[in-house]
């Protein structure tokens, strides 16, 4: 019997993870995935040390409640203890073939020392599968917010990577339409043209023609969509600091969920875009996906090259 690869979600048991839990929800039901729930118990962590003998009875019957109220609509729940430093465990039970970390995060929007110093940013950091981020409001909402509108941020590696399709088909599986942004930031030196680089007297690309460029190449991804079935809302092509143009943007139009590749071209690049999406992922008051540079486990469609 094929039994396909869980979406993790890590719990503590806090309020930051109960937050997470509905869109792990959505995310299990839209690809008719299980939910695995994972709990760490470190023994070094001075709150379990009240219930030494019985530490992993009680967690294991805690767990079953939360199985039991995650599984009300019918998703299979399965849950698990494990010991040992939190980060590392959870990144164990992810390597072993899963479709999804979920992960709730604490902290006040824009807390780096809350985040990056934490258990999610490991996570986050050493998943070789997607992370969805998932941060409580500080003022709670009145309901469950589905996902309807996602927004997917490009740096155009997607289309040479896979990424884009992966995003594409959360989107697809979701039944939400997709914004495409692509963030031009103009360069601090000047640069030559690709064909005739470092010779002297070649005149630099102006701004003018990285506009076009990056015009040309959003609308090939924007075919891809098409292509795939996506219900295409805004392209967009902005100037400016790729986070803070990302964030302005998120704040003005309340997306329900962001997508963003954690991998770009080469050299510079690839760690720029490391830095920026973790930038976004602490300072976005909506939920984040970070999907990863390998093959995905959510068994993507892939439509033919354009």
């Amino acid at each position: 019997m094929h039994l396909p690869y869980p979406i993790v979600v890590p719990t503590d048991f806090s309020a930051a993870a109960a937050h997470a839990y509905p869109l792990a929800q959505q995310m299990a039901a839209a690809f008719e995935r299980p939910l695995r729930l994972v709990h760490v118990l470190n023994p070094l962590d001075a709150e379990v040390t009240w219930i030494p003998a019985s530490a992993e009875a009680y967690l294991n019957d805690r767990l079953s409640e939360l199985e039991l109220e995650l599984s009300a609509g019918g998703l299979p729940v399965t849950s698990t203890v494990r010991r040992g430093f939190a980060a590392r465990e959870i990144l164990d039970e992810v390597a072993d073939k899963t479709a999804m970390v979920v992960l709730g995060v604490s902290g006040r929007v824009g807390e780096k020392h809350r985040l990056f110093g934490s258990v999610s940013a490991k996570v986050l950091r050493g998943s070789p599968v997607a992370v969805l981020t998932v941060r409580a409001p500080e003022t709670p909402e009145p309901h469950v917010r589905p996902i309807r509108r996602v927004l997917i941020t490009l740096d155009f590696s997607e289309l040479e990577t896979g990424a884009f399709d992966d995003a594409a088909e959360v989107a697809r599986r979701l039944g939400a339409s997709v914004d495409l942004v692509h963030v031009l930031r103009p360069p601090e030196l000047p640069l030559v043209r690709a064909d005739f680089e470092g010779i002297p007297g070649v005149p630099p690309v102006s701004l003018a023609e990285l506009e076009q460029l990056a015009g040309r190449e959003l609308e090939r991804v924007a075919d891809r969509a098409r292509a795939m079935g996506i219900t295409l809302g805004s392209v967009l092509l902005r100037e400016g600091d790729p986070v803070d143009t990302v964030i302005d943007h998120i704040h003005a139009t309340d997306p329900d969920l962001v997508i963003m590749s954690s991998h770009g071209r080469r050299g510079f690049s690839r760690a720029l875009l490391g830095s920026v999406t973790e930038a976004v992922v602490m300072r976005s008051p909506r939920p984040v996906l970070v999907l990863k540079p390998r093959q995905t486990y959510l068994e993507v469609v892939r439509p033919s090259p354009l």
